[in-house]
């Protein structure tokens, strides 16, 4: 009970957008090394948080389970002795939790510079909206340099003066976005970031759109991004799986 108290004393957040949210948070308040998270005590602090919602009676979804029976069985695995397979260390089974939370953490990022953006930009506005498709997941894997590709992206068009305060009312469709980028790369399998947006001026929704629109092509492994130089142009590739280049 006193482990429920402590936690209702100190959680000053009313509600995580998920149960990695919840998790991200406990780490960074408990200013916790990422990569060596003491899973015993992480998973205490996160069932008592659940014990606390079903105290104050608030539904809590089957995701947040799934990650407490998670962190369980991390739990139990962790007290196992050290296995070794064909001599070398099995490994360690943090990991992918590990992963996760890196992955979401720069998600949460990269959200907050656009909310940034976008508020400085005015454009929070009732003027237009970005629409995502029904399919569209919860939760997406960023690729770690994502944020400086978004910020580089933004500072090459703002350069060209292809950018602007108050666009038109306008509403753009992420599906719509992701057929558009589809089709250019179809036609040419390798293209600029810019060339996405020929020559018109760019507002705010346009851009984020359109990035919501790529990193959803990436996570299907439809399409690459590189940067070669840290200012350089940003690359779109055409991803040519084996499937594929069998029926061409």
């Amino acid at each position: 009970m006193k482990m429920t108290e402590d936690i209702r004393c100190k959680i000053s957040l009313p509600s995580f957008e998920g149960p990695l949210d919840l998790l991200l948070y406990l780490v960074k308040k408990e200013e916790i090394e990422i990569y060596d998270i003491p899973i015993a005590y992480i998973t205490k602090q996160y069932i008592a948080y659940l014990d606390l919602m079903k105290e104050l009676n608030l539904e809590i979804a089957g995701e947040y389970l799934y990650i407490a029976s998670f962190l369980l069985n991390i739990k139990s695995q962790m007290l196992l002795p050290d296995k070794k397979i064909d001599g070398e260390k099995v490994a360690d089974p943090r990991e992918e939790l590990t992963a996760a939370l890196i992955e979401y953490n720069q998600f949460k990022n990269s959200g907050e510079f656009l909310r940034l953006a976008l508020k400085k930009e005015k454009l929070n506005t009732p003027r237009g909206k970005v629409v995502l498709p029904t399919s569209f997941p919860a939760l997406i894997t960023v690729p770690l340099d994502f944020l400086d590709l978004m910020k580089t992206a933004w500072n090459l068009l703002k350069r060209e003066d292809r950018t602007m305060k108050l666009p038109p009312r306008e509403e753009i469709d992420i599906q719509e976005r992701m057929d558009f980028i589809r089709r250019k790369v179809d036609k040419k399998s390798r293209l600029t970031f810019m060339e996405l947006f020929e020559k018109e001026k760019i507002g705010g929704f346009m851009f984020v759109g359109t990035f919501f629109a790529l990193l959803e092509l990436m996570k299907q492994r439809f399409i690459s991004v590189r940067q070669k130089n840290p200012f350089g142009n940003i690359w779109i590739y055409r991803i040519r799986t084996k499937k594929a280049l069998g029926r061409t």
